[in-house]
């Protein structure tokens, strides 16, 4: 085999293909390594043709290899080949060679039609100079600062020319003044009334006329209620606000908070109405403490209010330390009834 050379061209597209789709760069190896720099043979394959089909060769998984060339074909890097002397021959080739040639040839044949990748070096004058177009177009690169800067005010010109005919349209219609920079016309002041309640709706008011207060308008009645409608960035703010207000109120401080005075309450009602001969109940600034009197273990038992289990935990105290309801004194200056 007479030795031959391929030319990579470093560029962005080089460079990106090898970084982000590595399975289609070395596909696409094979495919320049396979393809054809001249006319001459016989069967039916033209310049930039390459047989494929034995993805396992290469390295590749089945999937790998039909996802690398569907990616190649969609950037046009390389197209598919329906000529049908080419199958013909193919065919014939088919018939004549190994086993392991028919897995080569089976496969379908592609043309290397871009070459902002790799040259194949073709022998042919005007496929070189097709490539080199291709080389062109694959490495012109980004827009140059002139083009740039035209789109630019091309944009800004649309923008204005939109803005003029907003005008025009409102200056047609009577608009209401809700707040000193905002103003809406009846129709879309009707719309936000019916999209937000009154308590959100002057919020919102309120709030887009102070942002305007510190921005350079002009600013049209159309501007303003997209602003002001469900989804704008006051509407948006709004939400966020209330939704931390009612995150707050059931935030676990809040909750402790309230367990803590509903457990302090429950200990001094026990201490009012429960006693025991063998333990006495003591109260302190954050829990209940059960300190027995009997026994060799006079080592307290305290709970706190902000315990979860507050509640069973001083029932089983009330219950091993042998506590019972104090009974209610009899008033002897009361009325007896005789029978």
């Amino acid at each position: 085999m007479s030795e031959r050379f391929l030319k990579i061209i470093i560029s962005d597209q080089t460079i990106e293909l090898a970084k982000k789709h590595k399975n289609a760069f070395v596909l696409l190896f094979f495919i320049a390594e396979r393809a054809r720099r001249n006319n001459d043979g016989l069967d039916g394959l033209q310049i930039g043709d390459a047989i494929l089909g034995d993805y396992m060769e290469m390295g590749f998984s089945r999937k790998e290899y039909r996802t690398a060339l569907t990616f190649l074909k969609k950037e046009q890097i390389i197209q598919s080949v329906q000529n049908q002397s080419v199958k013909n021959s193919l065919r014939m080739k088919n018939q004549a060679t190994s086993r392991a040639t028919k897995r080569a040839i089976k496969g379908e044949v592609v043309n290397l039609c871009d070459a902002g990748v790799y040259d194949i070096n073709s022998n042919d004058k005007g496929h070189v100079k097709g490539h080199k177009k291709g080389h062109e177009r694959a490495t012109s690169g980004p827009q140059t600062r002139k083009k740039k800067k035209e789109k630019e005010e091309n944009k800004e010109k649309v923008k204005k020319e939109n803005f003029e005919i907003s005008e025009k349209i409102e200056l047609a219609e009577e608009l209401i003044a809700v707040r000193e920079n905002i103003k809406l016309t009846s129709a879309q002041l009707e719309k936000l009334k019916q999209a937000h309640p009154a308590e959100k709706l002057e919020w919102l008011f309120n709030r887009l006329d102070s942002w305007m207060t510190t921005k350079e308008g002009p600013f049209t009645a159309r501007w303003c209620y997209g602003q002001l409608k469900p989804g704008g960035w006051p509407s948006n703010e709004y939400d966020e606000k209330l939704k931390t207000i009612q995150l707050t109120k059931q935030s676990p401080v809040n909750e402790w908070q309230n367990n803590e005075k509903r457990n302090r309450d429950l200990a001094e009602k026990i201490l009012r109405e429960y006693s025991s001969p063998f333990a006495e109940i003591e109260i302190t600034a954050n829990a209940i403490s059960f300190q027995p009197t009997v026994g060799a273990d006079t080592t307290p038992t305290v709970i706190n209010f902000k315990e979860n289990g507050f509640a069973d935990r001083v029932d089983s105290q009330i219950r091993k330390k042998g506590f019972t309801k104090k009974i209610e004194p009899i008033n002897e200056n009361a009325n007896v009834a005789v029978n």
